[in-house]
């Protein structure tokens, strides 16, 4: 696959997650990026996100397919507590 760009997939990323963020405001919460590194996106999960059983979908289904699609398929979320 290449060397990764750290820096260039951390500004995609950041976009992508700008644009996401509206959403999950209006739930009462808040994804925190912290790191990306090699494909690997590592989230925190705030507000009503954190206690939320649904979460999970929003960050697979959501947030984890959309940077697959947008950016690149190897990416994978890690949610960090």
């Amino acid at each position: 696959m290449g060397l990764v760009d750290n820096n260039q997939l951390l500004v995609q990323v950041r976009q992508e997650l700008e644009q996401m963020q509206p959403y999950v405001q209006s739930h009462g919460g808040e994804i925190e990026l912290v790191c990306v590194k090699d494909y690997n996106v590592v989230i925190r999960l705030k507000g009503a996100c954190d206690t939320c059983p649904l979460s999970f979908y929003t960050v697979t289904f959501g947030l984890e397919q959309r940077l697959q699609k947008t950016i690149n398929p190897a990416i994978r979320i890690i949610v960090e507590d």
